[in-house]
């Protein structure tokens, strides 16, 4: 099994942020998902089947700051090797908007989604996949108004 995570926040009012484009990518890529809630990972949570092979799709329900503790539920309760059955697609700030770059194995560079995840597994050793998000349009503008 093979795990993908969309990470943003939850609640209407970060449905359509920047910060939420994790979420925006599994919807876009999987829309016939059928996300539901599970409270033992504190994620929203979908099985698809993608060329034969079985994949669970996730959208944890924490606030992206404690993303981690959804991650490492569900990678514990599926027994995941998270070097090879881990994918987490997150926003950028440092990229160009709609730039994509995938990654392995290296610092959270900030963000603090990543930097959960990354403290709850014991390892950077997984799959990221950033989806630029463009970089603070005014220098007094702060970090959480242009993200959320």
């Amino acid at each position: 099994m093979f795990l993908i995570v969309g990470l943003g926040n939850v609640g209407k009012e970060f449905q359509k942020t920047r910060h939420n484009v994790g979420f925006l990518v599994l919807d876009q890529l999987f829309p016939e998902a059928n996300f539901r809630s599970q409270a033992r990972f504190k994620a929203q949570v979908a099985e698809v089947d993608l060329s034969g092979k079985k994949v669970l799709l996730a959208r944890p329900e924490t606030m992206m700051n404690e993303s981690g503790e959804a991650v490492k539920a569900l990678v514990d309760f599926y027994k995941l090797d998270p070097a090879k059955d881990l994918l987490v697609i997150h926003d950028e700030v440092e990229s160009d908007l709609g730039e994509v770059e995938l990654i392995e194995g290296k610092s959270a560079k900030g963000h603090n989604g990543i930097r959960s995840i990354i403290e709850k597994l014991g390892t950077d050793e997984f799959k990221r996949l950033k989806i630029g998000i463009g970089k603070v349009l005014q220098k007094e503008q702060e970090l959480n108004e242009y993200v959320l």
